[in-house]
């Protein structure tokens, strides 16, 4: 037992890792896009990642045979894909359109509470139950979320429809990940599988957007570094391909909600390597304060699930050694 045990362990933290490294290189590779080369497109970078998701993805399961996809299993889950896939495009559109309505320290304010909504929709979704010390620790971490990102926002008008905006793709985003983690586990799609099956609906839903919102000016505006713009959108939208991937294996192996802590914690170390790198605003004693609740208690509630399972396997194991010698007695009986 100890080494398939310690083997899943080194799988999950390498999935674990490789998807914080994805997740940092891209934010970085947006920012220089943003701010260095002024590129004003996140849709297109996100469709992009989406037709990336799709070509790649059929390529490694009709290619490569890195997943099947069984279509009588479509046919019976297809409302719960269509409506993850829904869920994804409005969560990734509310997302961007909610910065037209406010600054980012707000909108990042409104987005910590992704957790604790994941944690309602699994309680729902998913039938999980979770201990006063798990719940106790969830709101510690989004409190230190909170801190880490706080800066005096500024409250420009029509606020509040950034603010709903916002919400509403913390909600998408969170109904997202936790029914991804239900037909992950009850059904036959592996991650390959259900990323190719949820890209149509995400793109369907942010296509009228982009059209509305970026397209016009995508198309007809030429920029000094133009071919340096798509050749680098091309490789964020493969990378984010390749995040998706590892974020639904972080779910498949661990739980929706410990994938929105392993986010929290990817958040921490981002912020400080904004600051080395691109020379951001020093934390002040709040975010500090804010990093180091994050921290400590993502560390706690990593040992207190740990401590969790092990009580459920030494009681199934226990319940099943009582069986093995219930069943025993009546052979001899016999």
């Amino acid at each position: 037992m100890w080494l398939p045990t310690r083997l899943d362990h080194l799988r999950v933290i390498g999935v674990v890792v490789g998807w914080v490294v994805l997740n940092i290189l891209l934010n970085f590779m947006n920012k220089i896009l943003f701010r260095v080369e002024n590129f004003r497109f996140p849709l297109a970078i996100i469709l992009t990642g989406l037709l990336f998701n799709l070509v790649c993805t059929g390529v490694c399961i009709w290619n490569l045979n890195l997943d099947t996809i069984d279509f009588s299993v479509v046919k019976r889950h297809w409302p719960g894909i269509v409506m993850v896939g829904c869920a994804y495009g409005l969560s990734t559109g509310f997302e961007n359109l909610s910065l037209l309505y406010m600054d980012i320290s707000l909108n990042q304010i409104v987005k910590s509470s992704t957790p604790v909504l994941v944690m309602i929709f699994s309680v729902l979704i998913e039938k999980k139950t979770y201990t006063a010390r798990q719940v106790f620790l969830l709101l510690l971490i989004t409190a230190g979320v909170i801190f880490t990102v706080f800066e005096t926002p500024s409250i420009p008008p029509n606020v509040m429809f950034g603010i709903a905006l916002a919400l509403g793709s913390s909600m998408c985003a969170a109904f997202t990940v936790v029914f991804s983690a239900k037909l992950l586990a009850n059904s036959t799609f592996g991650p390959l599988a259900l990323n190719f099956l949820l890209s149509p609906p995400g793109t369907l839903i942010l296509l009228p957007i982009f059209i509305k919102t970026e397209a016009h000016n995508l198309f007809y505006t030429s920029t000094p570094n133009q071919r340096y713009d798509v050749a680098a959108m091309l490789l964020i939208g493969f990378l984010g391909f390749v995040y998706h991937i590892f974020q639904l294996l972080i779910v498949k192996y661990t739980s929706s909600i410990y994938s929105q802590l392993v986010a929290c914690l990817k958040n921490v170390i981002i912020i400080c390597l904004s600051i080395v790198i691109f020379r951001d605003t020093p934390l002040n004693i709040m975010n500090s304060v804010g990093m180091a609740l994050v921290i400590v208690c993502f560390s706690m509630y990593t040992l207190e699930s740990a401590r969790l399972r092990e009580a459920a396997a030494a009681k199934a194991a226990e319940a099943q050694g009582e069986y093995v010698t219930l069943g025993e007695e009546e052979m001899d009986a016999l």
